[in-house]
């Protein structure tokens, strides 16, 4: 694992980036993963590398048990399960995550402001290449390919697969 060459797992990570972020590792390196990740015994270590080299566990199942294993490590029983559960809703079954970051903004606000408000997005000229370029923003689940004022009151905002907000326009959330 590398932070430079982005594939690393923090331990300190939420329980569903731990799980994402092991799902998407390469099949190839399973093995080291298996080795140094888990806390599991060398028998059983051995017995999920040969299973995989062998064929008989497809690499997504030996991730996903990977995931729930270092998951539960860090997180407690039960949490892998969990962690799982929440990445199929969101990525096999294209749903919104269950818990969002909310932000209140002022009414008026065009769209590239409040990704940059939210810290959806780096900078204004990468909220309007998100937006024009490469298409990557939805608002509410719809496409927006041009940058306009955003009307109120409520909206979920989607940047690429993974980075989410539910935002306020104009006037702050009712509790």
């Amino acid at each position: 694992m590398s932070k430079s060459l982005g594939n690393y797992v923090g331990v300190r990570d939420a329980p569903a980036d731990q799980f994402g972020k092991l799902m998407s590792i390469p099949d190839d390196v399973l093995p080291m993963y298996f080795r140094y990740a888990t806390a599991w015994p060398p028998e059983q270590i051995e017995a999920a590398g040969a299973a995989l080299a062998s064929g008989a566990e497809h690499p997504n199942a030996a991730k996903r048990r990977l995931a729930r294993a270092v998951v539960d490590l860090y997180h407690g029983a039960g949490s892998g399960v969990a962690a799982e559960s929440e990445f199929d809703r969101v990525f096999k079954d294209r749903q919104t995550p269950t818990e969002l970051a909310e932000h209140s903004l002022r009414g008026g606000i065009t769209l590239s402001d409040a990704l940059l408000e939210t810290g959806l997005v780096s900078s204004k000229r990468d909220a309007r290449r998100q937006i024009e370029e490469q298409g990557s923003v939805r608002v509410d689940g719809e496409k927006w390919t041009a940058d306009a004022a955003l009307p109120g009151p409520e909206h979920e905002i989607q940047v690429g697969k993974r980075r989410w907000a539910r935002v306020f326009v104009g006037a702050p959330p009712s509790v």
